[in-house]
């Protein structure tokens, strides 16, 4: 799942050099605006349903019916949500004060049906335990988004060819999953509608609060009164936090899927050790992000263009605000998964309105820089909160020992790598020796397990063996 969710890295960095490039920072500002705005409805209202869809499928007897449900929820949703960005389109230009944005975001509404009709049936395929077709879905959405948004923009249509491309890879993507599962409309009957709400209902303040919170501090920057140049240069900021946004992407609902069939089957032990290492695994994911922040500017000019310079010191706090997103997004699923759902939307609710009463305060006076930090600061504090309700939920808190690596790792990444000032591909050299270190000092600090040094050495040998001599 990680792997063809990972498609999209160099296939968005690739893309989002060219356009960048091609558009400049006014027209990549208005375009990375509108997709902001779509991916945003898209992603809230898959959000309001996706966990309770997977979790679903994978507590019934027969996929069919709960599939056919999800599809049918899917369906509804998704013209909704066309049916709003179209109504909204206008309001929405004169707020962010750009008079070209209801055309292109009339254009690009056509994508939110077909998006959650593709959704709907990756989370029956996540329901089922299919994660391996799920990945492939993905890996066909990445490739295909960036062969056709290249094409068409290279064909001279502009901004409205790259939103025409976000379209034509949904189309593509749909008939994949299509291919993979066929859930139908009519076996809806058979389901459970009110099962599917009992576990909806909890997660849609959690999840409406996680959207809102995303590309919150855009709009609102552009809402108080930023050009369209400094929106781009700021989204393109966001665009290079993606890493992140795949971790969560292609953990948190395989995550729910296995805890809950875990806990169906009995094997508390098993889903308590799944638990504890999920918490493990995110607190590894800092290290990284301090990595990247050493390198923030040198990737940003390398990326996008010397024009785009400034956009590194807005990833080297950006990066992190997404880190603590993914851990808010973990600790969800591990609240779903013990049927404490309603813990999720309590630990999520104050980030929204605390966000926008700081940027308020803070962006008219310190611009995108300030808003970079409040993001930061109160994704922080929704990741704290959301540990706490997994604490009380599992009983568990995140490994000392592994907080205390990580802090160290992370600290040691920033100094070096802030003052090992690389330019042009050696940006990718830096990248890779100082993750290599991180790795090598968590391994030396003792965060592997004896149990997780012998299935690592297991591993080795057997792909050693697997490999064929010249």
């Amino acid at each position: 799942m990680f792997i063809a969710e990972a498609a999209s890295l160099p296939t968005a960095i690739i893309t989002a050099a060219f356009l960048a490039r091609r558009f400049g920072p006014t027209d990549y500002g208005v375009f990375t605006l509108t997709l902001a705005v779509v991916a945003w409805v898209e992603w809230t209202l898959a959000a309001l349903f996706s966990r309770a869809a997977v979790k679903h499928v994978a507590d019934a007897e027969d996929w069919r019916p709960a599939g056919a449900v999800v599809l049918r929820m899917f369906a509804i949703t998704g013209l909704l949500g066309l049916f709003a960005l179209w109504a909204a389109s206008s309001a929405l230009g004169a707020l962010m004060h750009e008079p070209s944005l209801p055309h292109h975001l009339r254009l690009l509404a056509m994508d939110v049906p077909l998006f959650m009709l593709t959704q709907a049936h990756q989370q029956v395929l996540v329901g089922m335990g299919e994660y391996g077709r799920r990945a492939t879905i993905a890996a066909w959405r990445w490739v295909g988004r960036m062969a056709l948004m290249l094409a068409l923009v290279s064909a001279g249509f502009g901004i409205d060819g790259a939103l025409a491309g976000i379209v034509g890879a949904s189309v593509v993507e749909l008939c994949v999953a299509r291919w993979f599962v066929k859930p139908r409309l009519r076996d809806a009957r058979h389901g459970n509608m009110g099962s599917m709400w009992s576990y909806a209902l909890p997660l849609v303040a959690a999840a409406i609060s996680l959207r809102l919170f995303d590309r919150l501090d855009l709009f609102m920057l552009k809402a108080l009164g930023a050009s369209a140049a400094i929106a781009g240069i700021y989204s393109a900021a966001q665009n290079l936090t993606i890493v992140p946004g795949l971790v969560a992407l292609s953990v948190t609902t395989l995550l729910l899927s296995t805890l809950s069939r875990a806990k169906r089957l009995g094997d508390d032990a098993g889903a308590r050790t799944l638990v504890h290492n999920a918490m493990r695994g995110v607190l590894l994911l800092f290290p990284f992000a301090g990595v990247a922040a050493g390198a923030s500017t040198g990737l940003a000019t390398l990326i996008f263009g010397a024009r785009f310079a400034s956009t590194g010191p807005l990833l080297s706090v950006l990066i992190f605000g997404a880190i603590s997103v993914v851990v808010i997004s973990v600790a969800s699923a591990l609240l779903t998964a013990a049927g404490k759902a309603s813990s999720a939307m309590i630990a999520s609710a104050p980030i929204v309105p605390l966000a926008v009463a700081a940027h308020l305060i803070v962006i008219p006076r310190y611009g995108a820089s300030g808003a970079s930090v409040v993001t930061f600061a109160v994704a922080s504090l929704g990741a704290v909160l959301a540990l706490a309700a997994v604490r009380r939920a599992w009983h568990m808190w995140p490994p000392p020992g592994t907080v205390v690596r990580s802090l160290v790792a992370t600290a040691l990444a920033i100094v070096v790598g802030t003052r090992w000032v690389t330019t042009g591909a050696m940006v990718f050299v830096e990248l890779s020796v100082l993750s290599l270190a991180v790795i090598a000092f968590l391994i030396v600090m003792g965060e592997l397990t004896p149990r997780e040094r012998q299935l690592a050495v297991s591993a080795l040998r057997q792909r050693r063996v697997a490999t064929p001599r010249p």
